[in-house]
């Protein structure tokens, strides 16, 4: 009815869930610490477990058929799938990019080879002391279905948490700057040869999701 009413979904787990992605009305994922990743083909009246984790924990899960998904996660890693999550492999970035402060909390594809992932690391304290205070926003591209990615753009003020694409030109990104919670949505339309921010209420805050519907309507949150 529209979200009028909630039904609680009874997946028996102590994980703590990052991300929901349904298809339609009956086939749907979640995924959440670990990357461990279920599925449900009947709109969540039972589920069971796809992968049993595969990082320290996995951010977005995008479906964009019901055979092609990709998983974002930590540690600079993507999981991907060909055959509807039966089977999904795990790809590793760390030899292109710094697994300790990569963390990819955003993918999106237009087909079932090109995609994109965006990264970012949110400030962490040890002993007292903040870790990655800097911008650790990172934009990667990829041609064959997420076997391997390539590096389009390296932010060392904003960090990165969410990507949409329209098409294979025109996308967008949001994220912001932690030291001072700024926030940042970028624009592209050369498929992420250039990226160009876009004008933003001031009084808007650090930016984790985004959503895109219909091909012209944005929500950043």
């Amino acid at each position: 009815d529209g979200g009028i009413n909630w039904e609680p979904q009874q997946i028996f787990t102590p994980r703590v869930f990052f991300d929901v992605f349904f298809l339609d009305s009956l086939k749907g994922w979640t995924v959440h610490i670990l990357a461990i990743i279920w599925h449900t083909s009947d709109g969540g009246q039972t589920w069971r477990i796809q992968l049993n984790g595969g990082s320290k924990f996995g951010t977005r899960i995008f479906f964009l058929d019901s055979l092609f998904g990709w998983t974002a996660a930590g540690m600079a890693k993507v999981m991907r799938t060909t055959d509807g999550g039966n089977l999904w492999e795990q790809i590793d970035l760390s030899n292109q990019l710094p697994q300790d402060t990569v963390d990819f909390y955003g993918v999106s594809f237009v087909d079932s080879l090109k995609g994109w992932m965006v990264a970012g690391r949110y400030p962490e304290d040890s002993a007292g002391v903040q870790h990655f205070k800097k911008g650790q926003g990172f934009i990667v591209y990829s041609e064959d279905g997420g076997a391997s990615w390539n590096l389009q753009s390296r932010d060392t003020i904003y960090d990165f948490f969410d990507v949409k694409f329209k098409d294979e030109l025109e996308g967008w990104v949001v994220g912001g700057n932690d030291s001072t919670m700024e926030a940042r949505v970028l624009h592209t339309t050369d498929g992420g040869q250039t990226w160009n921010p876009q004008s933003i209420p001031a009084s808007a805050k650090y930016l984790r999701a985004l959503e895109l519907v219909n091909g012209n309507k944005l929500w950043a949150v």
